[in-house]
């Protein structure tokens, strides 16, 4: 580490141990390998993407220590940074926004982490989701037409009518030890629906 380097990283601890201090430069050092290669590739030479990392690093980990909770380097800073380091690495939208100047260092700290996750597993986590949603609807549409038994002792929590009936649905994954036994009640006086 250079002389201004050493100064520098000293200054952004704000007095803070020597560990504190190493750590925080190892942090700084892995951001800038993460940005680097993204710089390279939009055409700039070696040294002026190695410099501009460098700056952008240095933003990237003061947001970070500033953050709340991540005054110190352990827990929730080390947890930020070891999913922000693979998200800048990967050639998606994250890296090439920051680096683009279209999120500020502060914005880039606090993605949530769906945003900061590869494009394929977004692409998953919205198909579960949308599925989540198709088998609530699946849910709610279900009426008590046909089916289900009269709950004996059971009263509709909205109109305190006695004529309510149990479904019994099995809910859940794949396999059986992921699904769990659901209890749909339905009033058949006012069609309220409520489970168990």
């Amino acid at each position: 580490m250079a002389g201004g380097e050493a100064v520098q990283a000293q200054g952004a601890t704000g007095g803070a141990g020597a560990g504190a201090v190493a750590v925080r430069a190892k942090a700084r050092d892995m951001l800038r390998a993460a940005l680097r290669d993204h710089l390279s590739a939009g055409g700039a030479s070696t040294t002026d993407a190695d410099s501009q990392a460098g700056a952008l690093a240095g933003a990237l980990e003061a947001a970070l220590y500033a953050g709340p909770g991540r005054s110190e380097t352990a827990g929730p800073y080390r947890t930020a940074l070891r999913s922000l380091v693979p998200a800048l690495r990967r050639s998606d939208d994250v890296a090439a926004r920051f680096v683009g100047g279209e999120l500020s260092a502060e914005q880039v700290v606090n993605l949530p982490l769906g945003e900061l996750a590869p494009a394929a597993l977004r692409a998953a986590m919205a198909a579960k989701a949308a599925k989540k949603a198709s088998d609530e609807a699946a849910w709610e549409a279900l009426q008590g037409i046909g089916g289900g038994t009269f709950a004996a002792g059971v009263m509709c929590r909205a109109c305190g009518g006695a004529k309510v009936v149990t479904h019994t649905i099995l809910s859940g994954g794949t396999y059986a030890q992921e699904r769990e036994t659901i209890q749909k009640y339905v009033c058949q006086e006012c069609q309220e629906t409520w489970r168990s």
